[in-house]
């Protein structure tokens, strides 16, 4: 085989010459029995003396014993001296795997200890059961794909496994019903060379490194951010077995108006609490942990922003610095994405809303040239969608349509200037883009977010015009 499909290293007598003494440890695949001996023996990568900084686990012997399958138990004859067949210590290299336990085997406390942590299924039920319901999996048979994933995860740190022909467990070893153990073990020795293979070509760094993680939507019950809640919960149901699974967390304000979540409420968790109060931000960083943090909760409206400019700049400059501080509190590694700065206010603003925005982009860029935060900053262009703010045109044009429509206004569409030409995308369009900016792009990067179609004013309320079928339009006084 080549060096980069997956061997079973024999575990305890690798490379021995004498044929009788070519034997398999438990969970060795049949497939791999049947072949040559060539293809199923791994050779050590080197023997071994002393401990050395790459070895994670040593598999030892108990009694001289080391534990080798019902197959094996079934067609040798027993006991058998293996000290006197494995005569020194020698490394297994990848990509070569051997069954382990921790029955006779010794973990580094921080390099491997974490490993028994690993989920193992119970062995609560009979074999009779196990036999009959082939969708059970015995414990027998999860403690060694267990082993295979730790191995899997080693190599990427750098380290492996070590096998050494001594014994230092001593302990009275249960009778066994051999051929009830390999009935128990069925799914071990038919799946195990699948199990290896898939590991082999699997990298837990390669890929969607967001595979089942926790996402805050900060602003959740806005415009954005509740489209963004939608996204992600609609990814999360994907059957695509690739897409990831997110938990959605959003922070709302007490007494909230949460009608823009509705669908989605029961597969979100709420917590309740407000960008300025830097201690319940902090506290809910810690508690939920998120993975990905969407910053949508903002003062986001220029026009109010010349009536309140201190409640602007408060919660738009002083909120995004209390979520940045929290963030950095925090040991996890996290991704954030600040919320956007529409055309409408350039980098150069005009308005207390465009300066709170400039100001926040920056804080932005420079937790991750500070601190190393993986920041991106989005610019949108302006956004519309069901539940957004009257002060954009286009939601207003649609809301006096409606009204027109329900006999609530006349049908007159009351407006300002039409000339003046927008580049509007539809947030329920844009929403995973937000995604996959935060998950694949470099930190520290500025993106823009529009349909990069520019429309006039004018051509929008046409069209909401001609939804309503009836009407006429004149400026305001």
């Amino acid at each position: 085989m080549d060096n980069t499909s997956p061997q079973l290293g024999t575990g305890m007598v690798p490379g021995l010459d004498n044929a009788e003494t070519v034997l398999w440890p438990r969970g060795y695949p049949l497939s791999y029995i049947r072949r040559d001996r060539a293809t199923t023996t791994a050779k050590p990568s080197r023997t071994l003396d002393t401990w050395t900084r790459e070895i994670a686990v040593v598999q030892t012997l108990a009694d001289n014993d080391p534990d080798f399958d019902a197959i094996y138990r079934l067609t040798r004859p027993l006991p058998v001296d293996f000290h006197q067949l494995l005569t020194s210590a020698f490394l297994l290299a990848p990509p070569t795997f051997t069954p382990l336990n921790a029955q006779a085997c010794l973990f580094k406390a921080y390099d491997a200890l974490w490993g028994l942590y690993l989920p193992v299924t119970v062995s609560i039920y009979p074999y009779s059961i196990v036999w009959s319901h082939p969708e059970q999996v015995h414990g027998r048979v999860s403690d060694i794909w267990r082993s295979f994933v730790l191995q899997r995860l080693l190599w990427d740190l750098g380290a492996s496994v070590a096998v050494a022909g001594r014994t230092w467990v001593r302990q009275l070893r249960n009778s066994h019903d051999y051929l009830a153990d390999f009935i128990a073990e069925d799914d071990v020795y038919k799946k195990a060379e699948a199990m290896m293979r898939f590991l082999v070509g699997w990298s837990p760094t390669s890929g969607n490194p967001f595979l089942g993680c926790n996402c805050a939507v900060l602003g959740i019950n806005g415009m954005i951010g509740s489209n963004i809640a939608k996204a992600l919960v609609r990814l999360s149901y994907s059957e695509d077995p690739t897409r990831p699974h997110y938990t959605v967390f959003g922070l709302v304000r007490y007494r909230a108006n949460l009608g823009n979540l509705a669908g989605v409420l029961e597969d979100v968790h709420l917590t309740y609490g407000d960008l300025s109060d830097a201690q319940r931000i902090r506290s809910i960083v810690q508690e939920v942990r998120p993975h990905l943090v969407f910053h949508f909760a903002a003062q986001g409206i220029n026009g109010v922003s010349f009536q309140s400019e201190s409640l602007t700049y408060q919660a738009n400059v002083e909120g995004t610095s209390n979520v940045m501080q929290a963030l950095r509190g925090t040991s996890d590694s996290v991704d954030y994405i600040g919320r956007p700065i529409p055309e409408s206010a350039p980098m150069s603003p005009v308005s207390p809303y465009g300066v709170s925005k400039a100001a926040t982009e920056m804080m932005c860029l420079q937790q991750y040239k500070a601190h190393g935060t993986h920041c991106v900053a989005v610019r949108l262009f302006i956004h519309v969608s069901p539940g957004g703010t009257e002060a954009l045109a286009l939601q207003e044009f649609c809301r006096q349509v409606a009204m027109i429509e329900g006999g609530k206004q006349e049908p007159v569409i009351r407006h300002g200037a039409l000339k003046t030409r927008r580049d509007t995308t539809d947030v329920r369009d844009s929403a995973e883009q937000f995604i996959k900016v935060l998950e694949s792009s470099a930190p520290g990067e500025v993106y823009n977010v529009g349909s990069f179609m520019g429309e006039a004013t004018g051509e929008d309320e046409h069209n909401g015009v001609g939804q309503c079928g009836q009407g006429s339009s004149y400026p305001p006084h």
